[in-house]
């Protein structure tokens, strides 16, 4: 049974995951709720019928127009350390480089980006010293902690 991820968008552009995996789609999505509620100050009513609209379409992304707020729910990927893949999750790479799991493919709607059709599970990474992603890894091929020999 897959984990779900809900990714954030804040008002100011920055792009983050909920602190924890849901064993549910419908779980992550009342979480959008709550944060609309609680950091918002949207009234529950309209967040519950707002986290209502995310549970329908689990990978679409979800605009809250009054509060700057988006969402997304995705099926959780992980990395050979057992760490779920989030929006700028610290990484060290297969070729021993530590890098940054870049943010923006999360809220990409394309359909070869995280929640799109043809999503092949490998990510995007900023290495350490660069500005912009250029390669790509799967969960196995990342992990949050170094080997011992790098430590």
């Amino acid at each position: 049974m897959p984990n779900y991820l809900l990714i954030r968008r804040l008002p100011d552009g920055v792009i983050k995951s909920h602190s924890m995996t849901f064993a549910s789609g419908n779980k992550a999505a009342r979480a959008a709720g709550v944060v609309l509620y609680d950091n918002a100050g949207v009234q529950m009513a309209v967040a519950q019928r707002f986290s209502a609209l995310v549970a329908r379409e689990p990978g679409e992304v979800w605009e809250h127009s009054e509060s700057g707020y988006a969402f997304r729910v995705l099926v959780a990927d992980f990395t050979a350390n057992g760490v779920a893949i989030t929006p700028g999750l610290r990484v060290i790479t297969n070729n021993m480089e530590w890098a940054t799991v870049d943010p923006a493919q999360f809220m990409d709607t394309s359909i070869l980006m995280p929640g799109g059709r043809a999503f092949d599970r490998w990510y995007y990474v900023i290495h350490d010293g660069d500005s912009h992603p250029k390669d790509r890894f799967n969960g196995e091929r990342l992990a949050t902690v170094a080997p011992p020999v790098l430590r």
